[in-house]
C-alpha cells in the first residue's frame, strides 16, 4: 500500500477542499475544474471594464482577456505539459476570451500596434483589479493559495523529469563522480528549500515528518481558511460555536447515563434525555494538575471532570435544547414543495453525567478519514485518541518546536527538521503534562499555568528526513536528516526559522 502521493495529487486534493470548504466561494460543480465557475463571461468582462474612454475602454479589455488566459493556465498547474493537457471547459473558456480579444484586434488596426494595451498585459495591480471586479469575493486570497500549489506542482515535476535524466547519466559515471553529484544536489536542495515559499516548505515539512501527504494538504489548506472562518463563526454565536486556540482541546464520541458529545476542534456537539444534538463552545482549564471541561450551555454551563477517557459531572443538571417534531411538505422561496423539518425548544433534567469514551470516529471524523484515504490509497493515516489532545503550534527561541495535531505531535529543530510522533495528554492529578512518544528518546512536556509547555533543558536530537526522489510507485524516498536544538521552555509562536548552535548532530546534510 502507498503510504504517500505525488504533490500532483497533491494539487488536484487542494482544488477539492477548496470547493468545499466553508471559506470557498461555492464553486459550482458544473465545470471541469470547479473554480472555472468563478471566472467571469465575456459579457461581465466587457461591462465591467468599460470607461468614457473608447480607447482606454479597449486597453482594458484586451488586457483582462489576456489576464485571464494565463490565469488559467497557470492554475492547471503540470496539466499544461502533461498528456491529456487541458480540460474541455479550460480550453473552452480560453478560447472565448481569445475570440474576443481578437474581435476587438480586427476591429481597429491601431489595437494591433505595440502599446495598444497600454502596459495593462503586464501590470499586476491591473490583474488584482480585474480580479476585485469581475469575480466573487474572497477569490483573490483562493487565487493565490491555488496557484502556489500549481507553481509547486510544476516544479516538482520539473525535479522528477530532471532527477531521471541525472540517474541515467550517473549510472554511466565512476564512484567519484555520483559522490560529486551526490554533494550537489544536497547543496541545490538547500538552496531550493531557503528561497521555497512559506506554504510549500510547510507542506514538505510535514511530509519529511513522517504524516500522510493528503493530511498535510488538507491541513495547510484549512490552517489558512478556518481560522478566519472560525473567527467568525465564533464571534457572532460564541456560545455555540468554539474559537480556535493554541492549547488544549477534545476528541472523540463520549456516550452514557442518557448523554452524548461528539467533539470537532473548539466546537462539541452536546445531547441529553433525546434532544438532537447541538452545537456548543467549550473550553479546558487545568486546576491541580486535573482537567476540568466547561461546555457553554443554558440555563447555566455544564461542567465535567476528565479522568482519562471518563467524563464526570457533579449532579443531574437541567439543558435547553431542541426536539424534533417530524417532518412536514412545505416550499422554498421559489416555490417548490421541499421538506420541513420542526424542532420544538425544551428544557430537559439530564441525569449526573458520566460519560465514556467510543471507538466511533463521530460524523465529521468519519467523512474527513474517508476524504484522506480517497487520495492516500486508502490509508488514512492513524486514528486521532479520544480524549484530552492539544492543537496549535509551541516553540522556543532555540530552535525547537513542538507542533500539535489531533493524531500527532511533529517535534521540529528549526525550519525543515521535524518528525511526527503520537502523543498523550495526561492530567491525573499529580502530573499534568504532554508524553510524547519517540523511540529510543521520549520526551515529557509538563503544562504550565500560563499556557507554556516546559520540556526541561539540554541537547535534544530531532531525527528527521529530506526527500531524495519518488520510487516506481510514486511513494517519496527519503533519507536521514538530523538536528539537535537545546530543550527550552515552549511558548504559542510560530516555528522558528532558524537554529541556535548547539553540539553537532550525526547524519546532518
Amino acid at each position: 500500500m502507498k503510504r504517500g502521493r505525488s504533490l500532483a495529487t497533491a494539487v488536484l486534493l487542494v482544488t477539492l477542499l477548496w470547493a468545499a470548504s466553508p471559506g470557498s466561494n461555492g464553486f459550482a460543480q458544473a465545470t471541469n475544474p470547479p473554480y472555472l465557475a468563478d471566472f467571469p463571461s465575456v459579457d461581465k468582462v466587457m461591462a465591467t471594464m468599460k470607461t468614457a474612454d473608447p480607447d482606454e475602454t479597449t486597453a482594458r479589455l484586451m488586457a483582462s482577456f489576456t489576464w485571464l488566459q494565463q490565469m488559467i493556465l497557470e492554475l492547471s498547474g503540470p496539466r499544461q505539459v502533461q498528456r491529456g493537457g487541458l480540460t474541455a471547459d479550460e480550453n473552452r473558456l480560453r478560447q472565448d476570451y481569445n475570440t474576443a480579444l481578437y474581435n476587438i484586434q480586427k476591429s481597429n488596426p491601431k489595437y494591433t500596434a505595440t502599446g495598444a494595451m497600454r502596459g495593462l498585459g503586464f501590470s499586476l495591480p491591473f490583474r488584482n483589479e480585474l480580479i476585485q471586479k469581475a469575480f466573487p469575493p474572497g477569490f483573490s486570497a483562493e487565487y493565490a493559495k491555488a496557484k502556489a500549489q500549481a507553481r509547486q506542482a510544476r516544479a516538482q515535476l520539473h525535479q522528477q523529469a530532471v532527477q531521471a535524466s541525472e540517474a541515467r547519466e550517473a549510472a554511466q559515471r565512476p564512484a567519484e563522480q555520483k559522490a560529486l553529484d551526490q554533494f550537489r544536489q544536497q547543496y541545490e536542495a538547500q538552496q531550493q528549500e531557503a528561497h521555497m515559499d512559506p506554504q510549500s516548505r510547510q507542506m514538505r515539512r510535514c511530509v519529511t515528518a513522517g504524516r500522510v501527504l493528503a493530511v498535510c494538504v488538507g491541513n495547510g489548506l484549512m490552517g489558512s481558511v478556518m481560522p478566519n472562518v472560525n473567527g467568525i463563526l465564533s464571534a457572532a454565536a460564541p456560545g455555540a460555536v468554539g474559537k480556535e486556540v493554541t492549547g488544549p482541546q477534545m476528541a472523540g464520541v463520549f456516550v452514557g447515563s442518557g448523554w452524548r458529545l461528539e467533539f470537532s476542534e473548539a466546537s462539541v456537539a452536546l445531547s441529553c434525555e433525546g434532544m438532537i444534538p447541538d452545537s456548543h463552545a467549550y473550553t479546558i482549564s487545568f486546576v491541580n494538575n486535573r482537567a476540568a471541561l466547561d461546555i457553554a450551555s443554558t440555563p447555566k454551563d455544564v461542567l465535567l471532570s476528565v479522568d482519562g477517557n471518563t467524563l464526570a459531572g457533579a449532579a443531574a443538571q437541567a439543558v435547553q435544547g431542541r426536539i424534533s417534531l417530524g417532518v412536514t411538505r412545505g416550499y422554498n422561496p421559489q416555490g417548490q414543495p421541499v421538506d420541513v423539518y420542526n424542532y420544538q425548544q425544551v428544557t430537559r433534567n439530564c441525569s449526573r453525567p458520566v460519560l465514556n469514551a467510543t471507538n466511533s470516529p463521530g460524523a465529521v471524523g468519519a467523512q474527513q478519514n474517508l476524504l484522506v484515504s480517497i487520495f492516500n490509497d486508502g490509508d488514512s493515516g492513524p486514528p486521532t485518541p479520544p480524549g484530552l489532545r492539544m492543537n496549535g503550534t509551541y516553540s522556543a527561541a532555540s530552535g525547537f518546536s513542538a507542533q500539535f495535531f489531533p493524531e500527532s505531535v511533529i517535534l521540529g529543530c528549526g525550519p525543515d527538521v521535524a518528525r511526527a510522533y503520537p502523543y498523550t495528554v495526561v492530567a491525573d492529578g499529580r502530573q499534568a503534562g504532554i508524553k510524547v512518544s519517540a523511540p529510543d528518546h521520549p520526551l515529557t512536556l509538563p503544562i504550565k499555568p500560563n499556557n507554556q509547555l516546559d520540556p526541561g533543558n539540554g541537547p535534544y536530537l530531532v531525527e528527521g528526513r529530506r526527500i531524495t526522489g519518488q520510487d516506481a510507485n510514486g511513494d517519496y524516498t527519503f533519507a536521514p536528516r538530523n538536528a539537535a536544538c537545546n530543550l527550552a521552555v515552549l511558548s504559542p509562536g510560530p516555528v522558528p526559522s532558524m537554529i541556535t548552535p548547539v553540539t553537532a548532530a550525526a547524519g546532518n546534510r
